[in-house]
């Protein structure tokens, strides 16, 4: 550990959420969603930084309602296909939840 960042692989409470160090994984679009859902390789991708060591995942920007003006390889969080159609917050998917990572999702909405 480098001694300007001591507190850096240390633990952090979050509200109700301890988190197991402050290594934080920013928002980055991954190009693994197909038809506007998330795939397997996709889970696999966050779930094996959760196990690599990433305290908190920030999952890519999903379009959140039919209006956002979307790219090919955006999620659709309204999506029916999807089980957390809807929500605000979606939880972790269970592969990242599961190797001990914590996952933060943005809200995307692009009006037009």
């Amino acid at each position: 550990m480098s001694v300007h960042y001591p507190t850096l692989l240390s633990p952090i409470r979050l509200g109700r959420h301890e988190i197991r160090n402050r290594v934080w994984m920013a928002a980055h679009a991954t190009l693994l969603v197909k038809d506007h859902l998330f795939t397997q390789a996709h889970l696999d991708y966050y779930a094996e930084r959760a196990r690599n060591g990433v305290g908190i995942i920030t999952m890519e920007a999903m379009a959140v309602h039919p209006t956002t003006q979307p790219y090919k390889g955006k999620a659709f969080a309204f999506d029916p296909r999807n089980p957390n159609a809807g929500y605000r917050y979606l939880p972790p998917p269970q592969p990242v939840k599961a190797a001990s990572g914590t996952a933060a999702k943005p809200a995307d909405k692009a009006a037009r």
